[in-house]
């Protein structure tokens, strides 16, 4: 496995204080404003105030209790999580190249906003792209990697039941990542299972011995969520827990330029809970 560090055209990078540290910092406001001051966190962080949209409702208040009540158990310090930006996938035995571009700018425009796990500090930035990833073996990955402080906390009421607080401290970079075994299109009995669906009819070539070429323009558009975990393991961490919510915002034109062996069928299939470029299944 290989990877690089690229430079991408960033807009709106910047952290953002999540709930529970306004809610901390907050002890002089009212209710009201308090909620006020909630609210314009959500806006900033693209998502909604945790449990209800109400200005003042009684999950909003246990909400605030929650914050203001909960006693820190460990500090387990400061490690790395990745977040997907989109992956480019290689017919197996064979070459892909991907292009990224919008139609209207010449661009390709991605939104991403990350909030840490147990209502922690995020962060929101967006990518203008034009690149070219050149012909690929292998399938690549392209990945954002943040740096998150982890806190177990627990709460009066219930002394034995952990909740840990994910905190954005940094935003490490973005990453090209070569894969020697893609989990998708060459998946394993360890692997877990994913949500997927044909993207396509397949391009049959048992009986051609050659191989074929084939260029397309493919639109990526539209809004993904998912929950990362890290992938260190923490004391009663159930995987998610102590990690991030993580939204993205797509609207790109993929040019792409496949090279495809003979003597196999290859089927497209796509990610169900994320937008990204299909992967391949040989049969």
């Amino acid at each position: 496995m290989t990877e690089t560090r690229i430079q991408v055209g960033l807009n709106a990078d910047r952290p953002i204080a999540g709930f529970a540290s306004n809610i901390e910092e907050a002890s002089d406001l009212d209710e009201f404003e308090l909620a006020l001051r909630l609210q314009a966190v959500a806006q900033q962080l693209g998502t909604a105030i945790p449990g209800d949209q109400g200005v003042a409702s009684d999950l909003f208040r246990k909400m605030v209790r929650w914050v203001r009540g909960r006693k820190l158990v460990e500090d387990h310090g400061v490690h790395e999580v990745e977040v997907p930006w989109l992956c480019l996938h290689v017919p197996p035995g064979g070459t892909a190249r991907l292009q990224l571009a919008d139609k209207k700018s010449g661009t390709s425009g991605f939104k991403f906003s990350v909030v840490g796990a147990g209502l922690g500090d995020g962060w929101t930035f967006g990518a203008q792209e034009q690149r070219d990833f050149q012909e690929r073996y292998y399938c690549t990955a392209v990945v954002e990697a943040f740096q998150l402080h982890v806190r177990s906390y627990a709460y009066q009421d219930r002394p034995d039941d952990l909740e840990y607080r994910s905190d954005i401290v940094e935003r490490v970079g973005t990453i090209v990542r070569e894969l020697r075994r893609c989990s998708l299109c060459e998946p394993s009995p360890e692997d877990e299972p994913v949500l997927a669906q044909k993207a396509g009819p397949a391009i049959d070539l048992v009986a051609d011995t050659v191989g074929q070429k084939i260029s397309e323009q493919l639109v990526l558009s539209g809004v993904s969520e998912l929950e990362l975990g890290l992938s260190a393991k923490l004391p009663g961490d159930l995987g998610v827990s102590a990690g991030v919510t993580y939204k993205r915002e797509v609207s790109s034109t993929c040019s792409l330029d496949y090279a495809f062996p003979g003597g196999k069928r290859y089927q497209p299939m796509r990610l169900m809970q994320f937008t990204d470029l299909p992967f391949w299944r040989i049969g």
